[in-house]
């Protein structure tokens, strides 16, 4: 029978974590390249592309906060929200690291992928390099916030760091509110 968690995350695209997994997040994870979700030539239009590496939703590519979702699980208690967005890496072999930045530190982890063995949340994720047929491969996973905010993260690609801010179910400066659908 399965659980109510693994239930739940089957039903909002959530992956679950193992049981027995710590009750924080890890140091650092490494994206699985298997099982891509999408193969493009050009990264969808709002995301912001590092170093030809990777690209994800900033605060700069969307002018909408994500959503951030109510989200319980034992393994990560102090983490009361998700907030789901792809990540896309570029297959000719470059890696980047997303990490969480300084301010953010303890108040939100991070997961992408694909299989079984996903849903690790984690204060710095490697993604790459890739290979595939594609310019640029998708993978779901996102954010998982102490509570909604703006949080900033450092993208490192090839030698360069760049600061970014991530609204996550709260605007950062210059964004709107995310959307919400009122219930029929």
């Amino acid at each position: 029978m399965l659980s109510k968690v693994v239930v739940a995350a089957l039903l909002t695209g959530v992956h679950a974590l193992v049981p027995g997994q710590a009750t924080q997040p890890t140091r650092s994870a490494t994206l699985n390249c298997r099982d891509p979700i999408d193969a493009v030539t050009v990264p969808p239009s709002y995301l912001q592309t590092f170093g030809g590496a990777v690209a994800l939703q900033t605060s700069t590519s969307t002018r909408v906060a994500l959503q951030a979702g109510p989200f319980s699980n034992a393994h990560l208690p102090a983490y009361g929200y998700f907030a789901k967005t792809p990540v896309y890496v570029r297959t000719n072999g470059k890696s980047a690291t997303i990490r969480v930045g300084n301010s953010a530190r303890g108040r939100v982890a991070m997961s992408w992928g694909n299989t079984e063995f996903d849903g690790i949340a984690t204060r710095s994720f490697t993604i790459g390099p890739c290979s595939g047929t594609a310019k640029w491969i998708g993978f779901p996973g996102g954010y998982y916030p102490a509570r909604r905010g703006c949080f900033d993260f450092v993208v490192r690609a090839g030698r360069r760091d760049t600061r970014v801010r991530v609204g996550l179910g709260a605007p950062c400066p210059g964004q709107q509110p995310p959307i919400t659908i009122a219930p029929r």
